[in-house]
């Protein structure tokens, strides 16, 4: 028996032993737990929602994408929310924008633009890039700028969009102009940033950006992760 055939000859009385013996080694089990973080819905207000639809702890953020605030949380906290509640189906996290200002309107029109799915991955890259792209609002031109006063939104829309240079984020995110020119002519999507920006005001009676919202109630002076982990464990 030369060497190869003695190590078949081994391996396989190992085999018929283990066998013998019911030790047979199974497969391994693949994990029935979604992948929370790759769960991604729409709520019936319209904010974009990502993590377990039946999590106890329903979280909502309202973020502006000119607020540097907002943009230092999704940079320096989002991701240990995520990856320390989220992914554990125990919270879900529902983005709102909040507009505070008309450059908000596109901006935030732009995150939304795709499928529901690809939202949260629109929403790091601008506030990854704010730093950047905000450089560029003193650029915005007095002829856009006019474009508000004759109700043009979607002109406004598309010279703020070149003017910060967000074509080019855009396209990195597989987002063609006509694509993008669609999201920002669309009536109902202006609508449905409006009236989250109100239900804000109006419902939560929100101090500034980012506010946050555990299970329907504002939890004052908490804009951080630290400030917030109290309201994100049941009792």
């Amino acid at each position: 028996m030369n060497f190869v055939n003695r190590i078949i000859f081994v391996a396989a009385a190992i085999l018929a032993g283990l066998a013998l013996a019911g030790l047979t080694m199974a497969a391994p089990k693949k994990s029935s737990q979604p992948n929370w973080l790759l769960t991604f819905s729409k709520s019936a207000d319209g904010g974009h929602i990502v993590g377990n639809p039946d999590a106890k702890v329903k979280l909502i953020e309202y973020a502006s994408y000119t607020c540097g605030h907002c943009a230092k949380f999704e940079m320096n906290d989002a991701p240990a929310l995520k990856r320390d509640y989220i992914a554990k189906g125990d919270v879900s996290l529902e983005i709102r924008p909040y507009l505070l200002n008309a450059i908000d309107v596109p901006v935030s029109l732009l995150a939304s633009c795709g499928t529901t799915g690809r939202f949260f991955g629109n929403h790091n890259a601008i506030m990854a890039q704010q730093s950047v792209w905000k450089e560029s609002m003193s650029s915005i031109s007095k002829a856009t700028e006019a474009k508000l006063e004759t109700n043009d939104i979607a002109g406004f829309n598309m010279d703020v969009y070149r003017a910060l240079k967000l074509d080019v984020l855009a396209k990195k995110r597989g987002l063609t102009t006509a694509m993008v020119q669609k999201c920002f002519s669309d009536p109902q999507r202006l609508a449905t940033l409006e009236k989250l920006t109100a239900d804000a005001a109006e419902k939560y009676n929100i101090p500034g950006t980012p506010s946050f919202i555990v299970n329907g109630e504002l939890k004052a002076d908490v804009h951080n992760l630290e400030s917030l982990k109290p309201y994100l464990i049941l009792k």
